[in-house]
């Protein structure tokens, strides 16, 4: 994971150079990927659970990235890693990507690949491209890894996996009309998407 992060991050430089995008929204964000680039950037977090940000560093707003309390193109750069599968149904993912393209003079959105064997939320091998196998809380308790880690009861499970929604290429593609997506790979298949350009 941390090879992937240190990929995105050169990716980010090379894409968005510090020198025209100075002001970053990190819609959903945490300090993580930022503590890498030494505080190139001017950050603002933003997320809904004030447990995840660092109001020591960073500029750190609560908020819910459907329904951003910004203007419009107020940061050179609007930022998601791996946050739209989590936001909702096919509406709410619909609507966080307008909010993404709306708020920053260009955008970037991470999100992993639906099709890829590994489900990196639960650690599992292909039974997430069967959502009925895993509503079954046995399979979901004892069949991933998420499961036999953290124990999970019936409602953390339901709960869990309500919020997972993994999306395709074609998904990002109608989410996203006219962007360009890149493909992060592992052992030549597609692992997940980068997708960016103008807001």
């Amino acid at each position: 994971m941390r090879r992937f992060r240190e990929r995105r991050v050169r990716f980010l430089c090379s894409a968005f150079p510090d020198s025209d995008y100075r002001t970053v929204l990190d819609v959903g964000g945490t300090p993580q990927i930022w503590g890498m680039l030494d505080g190139l950037y001017e950050v603002t977090l933003l997320n809904e659970d004030a447990l995840e940000l660092d109001p020591g560093r960073y500029t750190c707003v609560i908020g819910d990235g459907r329904r951003l309390q910004f203007p419009d193109q107020s940061f050179d750069l609007a930022f998601s890693n791996s946050v739209i599968e989590h936001v909702g149904d096919w509406e709410d993912m619909q609507r966080f990507a307008s909010e993404l393209r709306r708020v920053g003079k260009a955008f970037y959105c991470q999100t992993p690949n639906k099709w890829f064997p590994v489900e990196p939320h639960l650690g599992t091998l292909f039974l997430h491209w069967w959502p009925q196998l895993m509503d079954v809380f046995f399979v979901a308790r004892y069949l991933t890894l998420w499961g036999l880690m953290n124990r999970p009861g019936r409602p953390e499970v339901k709960r869990s996996l309500a919020n997972i929604h993994l999306l395709t290429r074609r998904d990002l593609e109608k989410l996203f009309p006219g962007a360009t997506i890149i493909s992060e790979r592992f052992l030549l298949l597609s692992k997940s998407y980068i997708v960016y350009g103008s807001g």
